[in-house]
């Protein structure tokens, strides 16, 4: 491997590792009481069901991305063992939170397809119809709060609605982007000679008739595979609830921890659920890997409004801890699991 692409593949886990640092970091600083100590003894007086209940959310956010994906690629007659479409989603995950892009995890995801035999133009597809789902619920759920709850977006710093303001905007531009994406062939048609063109006047490109003939082949599969699941409703509205499901799921952690640590109150509850939804819509506006910086301050922001001080650093910390970086962990996990199978069927395939 050469020096070049060593420092490409690992800068960006590097500096996610430095920001999380100096996060927790500030997140100890600003409030002087908060301690290990502390977060052990409130873990240790926490109610083990609704502890379990916590953890199977934060599984939740995996496992339902998984599933989206395992359904979009069965639509396309692609046959996905649900111990692949965990994979599948793990991987997006996992390289999504150590980098700054929020698709980051795509070409990750699309490795692990491609080393199942999946066609490049299905995968292409399936990633972008998942990436729209996933956006659009992100908005319906940040629409779906500011409508059930604006007295608790207004009650929160400036900065906190400047973030959700931006990443409201953020994420709608997005999908109308990406849904134009997913209807316009002849357009990626275009763009795709005008590169590869301009690559070969440069002489970063040869054989020019091979690559327009691989294009043309590529594009007309992409074409195939997008008219049919664009035009298939149930299949997007499955895709849609799942991922709905799969965002449902990581807002719930911080509620169902909190029940934990304190008697359930389901209004409570909800108030906790539509803060942390908030603050997961403004993270988006954020080019940091997880959002790291702005979540946490919108979380404590928030959390000021219905607990105390010291109580609230503590949720967050916890929260934060089980939602991101246990989540993240989770995810690296499977992916390395992942990635063992597939070496070693790739070897047992080259031996026969």
């Amino acid at each position: 491997m050469s020096k070049r692409k060593f420092n490409k593949n690992t800068l960006w886990p590097f500096i996610t590792l430095i920001i999380a640092a100096l996060t927790i970091k500030a997140v100890f600083a600003a409030n002087k009481d908060l301690s290990i100590l502390a977060l052990l003894k409130t873990l240790n007086n926490a109610k083990p069901g609704w502890l379990i209940a916590t953890l199977l959310c934060m599984l939740g956010f995996i496992a339902f991305e998984g599933l989206a994906l395992k359904h979009i690629l069965k639509s396309a007659d692609i046959k996905v063992k649900p111990m692949q479409g965990l994979v599948y989603a793990a991987s997006d995950q996992f390289f999504s939170a150590i980098t700054p892009s929020a698709t980051g995890g795509q070409p990750a995801s699309a490795l692990f397809m491609s080393a199942n035999g999946i066609p490049t133009a299905t995968i292409t597809v399936a990633l972008l119809v998942n990436l729209i789902m996933y956006t659009t619920s992100t908005v319906v759920i940040g629409l779906f709060s500011i409508i059930t709850r604006p007295h608790l977006l207004m009650a929160l710093s400036p900065i906190s609605k400047i973030l959700i303001s931006l990443g409201m905007m953020v994420m709608t531009i997005l999908t109308v982007l990406f849904i134009a994406l997913l209807r316009r062939g002849a357009k990626l048609h275009s763009l795709g000679i005008t590169v590869i063109n301009f690559l070969c006047r440069i002489h970063l490109m040869h054989r020019k008739e091979h690559w327009l003939s691989r294009l043309d082949h590529v594009v007309y599969d992409y074409t195939l595979c997008s008219d049919a699941l664009s035009g298939n409703v149930k299949v997007l509205v499955i895709a849609f609830l799942l991922n709905l499901g799969q965002k449902v799921s990581q807002i719930s952690v911080t509620p169902m921890l909190n029940f934990a640590f304190k008697k359930p109150c389901l209004s409570q509850g909800f108030d906790l659920w539509i803060l942390q939804a908030f603050s997961q819509v403004g993270s988006y506006c954020v080019p940091i890997p997880g959002g790291m910086g702005a979540t946490d301050y919108i979380m404590l922001d928030g959390f000021r409004l219905l607990f105390d001080e010291d109580y609230t650093f503590i949720l967050e910390t916890i929260s934060r801890s089980i939602s991101f970086y246990i989540c993240t962990l989770a995810t690296g996990l499977i992916v390395l699991i992942g990635y063992i199978v597939v070496r070693i069927r790739a070897h047992q395939t080259k031996k026969e």
